[in-house]
């Protein structure tokens, strides 16, 4: 258990020197409020089944496909994405990394158009900005294409 900032005692000590019978009213409590999430849990997760014939969790490789196959073979699905529609390779992994690398490529190549018998006025310069903002533009053109898809699918939530 974590300390809480700006204070000198462990919760875990604090508890420790309670009294019995607070100690018990606390565990009452917590158990309670635990009990109660989890029975909140339970009640959302018969809601969706009892809704949906199929419950597609993530949107990353496979889960827009396999969305788009039961839709359109009937069921109704409901996606559940807890971010951003495209899951890692869309919007943190594959995408973004090889639109950078691709940048650095052109750079690289530009350094060296003198070796191809190509002159470039000036030096050649990165601007780290336009990068990123190309970077976010690919991924954000991917995602929305994506969650328009999914958007667009009779029977898909």
């Amino acid at each position: 258990m974590a300390k809480p900032k700006g204070t000198g005692v462990h919760p875990a000590k604090v508890f420790a020197i309670l009294p019995n019978e607070v100690r018990d009213t606390v565990d009452l409590y917590l158990n309670g409020k635990i009990n109660q999430w989890y029975s909140q849990q339970e009640r959302r997760a018969e809601t969706l089944m009892a809704t949906y014939d199929a419950i597609v969790i993530g949107t990353g490789q496979a889960g827009p496909s396999l969305a788009a196959r039961l839709a359109n073979a009937g069921m109704s699905v409901a996606v559940v994405e807890r971010k951003l529609f495209g899951g890692t390779c869309v919007n943190t992994g594959c995408i973004p990394t090889k639109t950078m690398v691709a940048s650095a490529y052109a750079a690289h190549l530009a350094r060296l158009a003198v070796e191809y018998g190509v002159t470039i006025a000036g030096g050649v310069g990165v601007d780290m900005k336009g990068i990123k903002a190309r970077k976010d533009g690919v991924s954000g053109t991917s995602r929305r294409g994506t969650e328009s898809w999914l958007g667009n699918l009779k029977g898909c939530t």
